[in-house]
């Protein structure tokens, strides 16, 4: 008599530490029976048995007394005098898929990198079975994965198979103690996962959504004052005082949102406005993390501008740049005290905002998003004081 299993070597510790094995002759239990376990290799065997009965061949067979719960008796072959017994466990397999996101959709940034840790759990009639499986995360993409300390492969769909469970039903849970700063876990199964034998039902999917919201772009509006005695200028300042003729330098400074390599486009505008007494001479230099640029959009009055910086994937693509994520624009320009400027100490305000792309989703057929928000206006005031200063 053999017994041999198929249980994924006993991976779970679900196979019995002894079995027992009635012999039967003619179908009838006889008083005759061996135990297997590991220290015999699941092997024995019964000698000096009667051949005939009646003057009849006796068939011998065997019978299991207890088959242990989750195995099934799979094959059964007599070859002369050896009967082999197969039994195999039922066992299936579930799949994890790990999707990360900023501000609501898919990114390929590394805002939401890191190392994913989720907990899977028997329940129910199935006792004991435990996984832990570690997903990585790469610019927004499924790139490692490990089971129990041991590589897992990724699938073509960015899912992760664990295999070798018993069939029954399992809690999928993520381990939340580990996401970085910000991140949140969006979606989660509701309910347990089933998992039936392989080859009988489709494998089903656990899938987790973790987000996190983009940094939204910070603006600043600044002046720069020179005393006409000294000639000395100061650094860039909420005020100023000039006369009338001067021609008034003004800075406009924008940090982007983190996540501008998740768009197919985005473009910001800053949008200035100056009083009667203010007159718009024109753009100085516009630089974009240090590098002067030229290739923006400016509309401009005698009081006021719009200028727009628009950057677009290639081909239908994401941007590609990642460097324009938190990237650093500056515009100079100036403009001239006229006539028509304040006297005292109400001063010439000139004020500014900053437009932005906000949403990184496309529509159904495949447009970039138009939605934008505006930041709060920054204000500037210049004093002009009759005489010298």
């Amino acid at each position: 008599m053999k017994k041999v299993w198929v249980d994924a070597n006993n991976q779970d510790s679900y196979r019995p530490d002894s079995l027992t094995v009635n012999l039967l002759a003619n179908g009838t239990e006889t008083d005759k029976s061996v135990v297997l376990s590991d220290e015999n290799d699941w092997e024995d065997s019964i000698i000096e048995l009667d051949a005939k009965k009646d003057g009849k061949l006796i068939a011998y067979t065997w019978s299991e007394q207890g088959l242990p719960e989750g195995y099934t008796l799979t094959n059964e072959v007599t070859e002369g005098i050896i009967t082999t017994l197969t039994n195999t466990r039922d066992l299936g397999s579930l799949k994890i898929k790990k999707t990360v996101h900023v501000s609501g959709t898919i990114t390929d940034t590394t805002l939401v990198d890191g190392a994913y840790i989720f907990h899977i759990q028997s329940q129910g009639a199935v006792k004991g079975i435990q996984r832990t499986v570690e997903i990585t995360i790469e610019n927004g993409k499924a790139v490692n994965a490990r089971i129990d300390d041991t590589d897992a492969r990724i699938e073509e769909d960015g899912t992760v198979i664990i295999s070798g469970l018993q069939t029954g039903k399992y809690s999928v849970i993520e381990d939340e103690s580990g996401l970085g700063e910000g991140v949140t876990l969006t979606k989660q199964p509701e309910s347990l996962i089933t998992v039936d034998k392989d080859g009988t039902a489709e494998i089903p999917t656990a899938e987790f959504i973790n987000s996190r919201e983009a940094k939204k772009p910070e603006f600043e509006k600044k002046i720069k004052d020179t005393n006409d005695t000294t000639g000395e200028t100061s650094g860039w300042q909420d005020s100023a005082d000039y006369d009338i003729g001067d021609a008034v330098p003004y800075r406009l400074t924008a940090k982007l949102a983190d996540n501008v390599s998740d768009y197919l486009k985005y473009h910001i505008t800053f949008h200035d406005t100056m009083e009667e007494g203010l007159t718009f001479n024109g753009i100085t230099s516009v630089t974009v993390n240090g590098t002067e640029v030229t290739d923006y959009e400016l509309k401009s009055e005698d009081h006021s501008f719009d200028l727009t910086l628009t950057w677009t994937g290639e081909e239908g693509k994401r941007i590609a740049d990642a460097s324009l994520n938190e990237a650093e624009v500056e515009v100079l320009f100036t403009a001239t005290l006229n006539s028509d400027a304040i006297l005292g100490s109400y001063g010439n305000v000139n004020e500014g905002s900053l437009e932005y792309s906000c949403n990184p989703k496309v529509d159904s057929e495949g447009n970039p998003s138009e939605d934008t928000e505006e930041t709060e206006k920054r204000l500037c005031h210049l004093l002009h004081l009759q005489g010298s200063r």
